[in-house]
């Protein structure tokens, strides 16, 4: 998962220099000695293209829309959810570890480690703060579509 504009970014470059690879390799195929290996290595690249596609996807509409965020269906899925409301918000992690009383450093091993060195306090502290910016931004966009 993108957790970040730097990866965003990073992640788009990625996304043209696979494609330009696979471009060249399919190029190449008809040329080439082992057609077998180099389909394998076209069919290989097709689905990581389509991997990052789908995080760089997912991304741009986190930041897209707000109101796209998803319901916490399972514990699960609880430490990528606090990091889609992060995106959503539009919030870096230091903004967020501001919020928090954290350092930065802090948040970026949480998300790394999809939390699994959180303490569930701290888990619960964070997803407290994501909360309330939720429902503070929800009804200010409430306010402002009936007035």
């Amino acid at each position: 998962m993108i957790t970040n504009d730097r990866q965003f970014k990073k992640s788009g470059v990625e996304m043209i220099k696979l494609k330009a690879l696979r471009q060249r390799l399919e190029r190449r195929l008809t040329r080439a000695d082992n057609p077998t290996q180099k389909t394998l290595q076209i069919d290989r690249l097709k689905k990581e293209i389509d991997q990052l596609g789908l995080e760089l996807e997912e991304y741009r509409y986190l930041r897209a829309d707000f109101a796209c965020f998803p319901e916490l269906l399972s514990c699960q899925s609880l430490p990528l959810n606090l990091i889609r409301a992060r995106v959503a918000l539009g919030w870096s992690q230091k903004e967020l570890a501001d919020r928090c009383r954290l350092k930065p450093q802090q948040i970026q091993r949480y998300e790394k480690t999809l939390y699994a060195s959180a303490k569930l306090s701290r888990v619960l502290e964070i997803s407290q703060s994501l909360c309330q910016a939720i429902k503070e931004r929800m009804d200010r966009k409430s306010s402002a579509n009936q007035g």
